[in-house]
């Protein structure tokens, strides 16, 4: 017998969308990164950076150092404009995320 799945892709609203691993996986192969901590985003936030991903473009700008996040978001808000949660990631995802999206001279 066959058993019901309540959650997931079983749930009709979800069949068919790609789940935030999967486009997370996505991303990551987009950009040649191996590690990206970026879960604590949402599913529309993430598939934003995914459209930026897919184009395969690389931003010049420098990469700030430190441990506090405001200088990561701050570059962050000018590659991702409509993305707004950057504050919900740690600094390390704040760093990985950037680090794949741009290149220094």
């Amino acid at each position: 017998m066959d058993s019901i799945e309540t959650w997931g892709k079983g749930c009709r609203r979800l069949r068919g969308k790609a789940s935030k691993l999967e486009i997370i996986t996505t991303i990551s192969e987009e950009t040649s990164t191996k590690v990206l901590d970026i879960g604590g985003l949402t599913i529309s936030d993430l598939n934003k950076i995914l459209k930026t991903a897919k184009e395969h473009t690389k931003f010049s700008k420098e990469m700030p150092t430190g441990r506090l996040k405001q200088p990561y978001i701050k570059i962050l808000n000018s590659i991702f404009p409509e993305v707004t949660a950057f504050d919900k990631l740690p600094v390390a995802s704040l760093q990985s995320l950037l680090g794949a999206f741009i290149y220094v001279e």
